[in-house]
């Protein structure tokens, strides 16, 4: 079976696939098709990124891998367009992972690292490299989600033949849950609200704009931008009894459906429970070193991040998320993306601090931190 026939049932089976060079790029043939960018020096160079939403079709296929073209190889666009997520596992500590997770490769690179094939979740997954991170929680961990891509077998590019082990997509679920939440594989990123542009404000208006960008902000995501516009309501210096009657009116503006169109009132239950949450929440915590002198736990934390275990991980995770999701969940994900640990914590914490669970925080944190000095 020649590389066209080898593309064509990649095609069949899902993937998004796209002719590369010896040295994993994009080929040149692309550019003969029309699929080309010019780059500053007035070059013509291929273009691929199209090809994250658009699905290459039977006829493109034949013209770039014509046996007359030599093309040595193909590549799938992992994410959403080709329902696949790839994990590269590279050398070895790569293989160090797929031994301790028990697990068979989908497939082997021409250099013979380890791909795990599985399927797209729904959600949107990062592209990970873990070279990218100073501390990175699984070295040798690649992810190729929505904007990637991954060389598929049979290729034979200047590193070697690719080797397909398994068409069969993996379950996440054999991944450990602190890798499968890294991944992105099992919990969807927790919804992004910008900062507020303060020269919004002016003066003796700061209530009425708040609650305006809180309900604009409310769109699918109604308890963050209720504790959103808690919090606000603090920073501007309003006491607990003058932030009530605002809450009341965001709590009467968001309407009775979730993001999904569903029958969910949004009660004053939940609206009380953001103000009260955002007016107990600390200041940013902060962690004295037995020298005396203080400093964040996020920067213990990245001191003491490549010594942990997986499970360790998972636990710090947890408490991070716990102790800063009292400030915000954006605040609480935003410091765990800090650290290379999925942001997937945040919103659970969030969620459980709006239910009334009692979660740990800053002093549980640094006790942990403390005993993995």
């Amino acid at each position: 079976m020649n590389l066209l026939e080898q593309a064509r049932r990649a095609l069949e089976v899902g993937w998004n696939v796209i002719p590369v060079h010896p040295f994993k790029g994009p080929h040149t043939v692309m550019v003969e098709t029309g699929h080309y960018t010019v780059n500053d020096e007035g070059r013509r160079v291929p273009a691929w990124r199209g090809f994250q939403q658009e699905r290459v079709s039977p006829d493109l296929l034949r013209e770039w891998f014509h046996p007359r073209r030599r093309v040595p190889g193909m590549a799938g666009v992992t994410g959403t367009v080709s329902r696949r997520v790839v994990i590269d596992l590279d050398g070895a500590a790569g293989w160090a992972l797929l031994k301790a997770w028990g697990l068979v490769p989908s497939a082997l690179s021409g250099g013979g690292s380890p791909h795990l094939y599985f399927p797209h979740p729904g959600w949107k997954v990062r592209t990970l490299a873990s070279g990218s991170f100073k501390n990175p929680p699984f070295p040798g961990l690649d992810v190729r989600g929505d904007g990637g891509m991954i060389v598929l077998p049979p290729s034979v590019l200047a590193n070697g033949r690719y080797q397909l082990l398994s068409e069969a997509l993996l379950d996440p679920a054999c991944l450990p849950e602190a890798v499968a939440l890294w991944t992105g594989l099992t919990c969807p990123p927790p919804p992004e609200l910008p900062e507020l542009d303060p020269s919004k404000l002016r003066a003796g208006e700061d209530a009425p704009t708040l609650l305006r960008e809180a309900l604009n902000r409310a769109s699918g995501a109604r308890n963050n931008a209720g504790y959103w516009l808690a919090r606000e309501l603090k920073k501007a210096g309003y006491a607990l009894e003058d932030a009530r009657p605002v809450m009341m009116d965001y709590t009467d503006g968001v309407g009775q459906q979730d993001a999904r169109g569903r029958h969910d009132p949004y009660t004053r239950r939940h609206a009380l429970a953001s103000l009260e949450s955002a007016y107990r929440a600390p200041a940013r915590p902060r962690l004295a070193h037995r020298s005396g002198t203080v400093t964040d736990p996020l920067d213990e934390a990245r001191r003491v991040l490549p010594q942990l275990t997986l499970e360790e991980r998972v636990q710090l995770a947890r408490l991070i998320a716990a102790t800063y999701a009292r400030e915000s969940e954006e605040r609480a994900a935003g410091a765990l993306r800090s650290l290379g640990l999925n942001p997937a914590a945040a919103r659970e914490a969030a969620m459980q601090l709006q239910q009334g669970v009692s979660l740990p925080g800053t002093r549980r944190l640094i006790l942990f931190l403390r005993r993995r000095r």
